[in-house]
């Protein structure tokens, strides 16, 4: 199989966190030796994202029809 070409990330977002989310983030990380926090942060962002498409993705077959 062909190797996959790597989409590149040339889109950037900044976060700004008061003093309390940026410690919890913190704490977590240490906690879990979450190297990465970026890569971390990425993943926890595109799983609510996909999870929340998928919730409101449209059905095959309207409601009444599946009963």
């Amino acid at each position: 199989m062909p190797p996959r070409p790597r989409l590149r990330r040339t889109h950037r977002l900044t976060l700004t966190l008061n003093e309390r989310e940026y410690k919890a983030i913190i704490d977590h990380c240490e906690s879990r030796r979450i190297a990465s926090r970026t890569g971390w942060m990425r993943e926890v962002i595109m799983a609510e994202v996909i999870t929340e498409h998928e919730r409101n993705a449209p059905f095959l077959f309207d409601e009444a029809e599946m009963q």
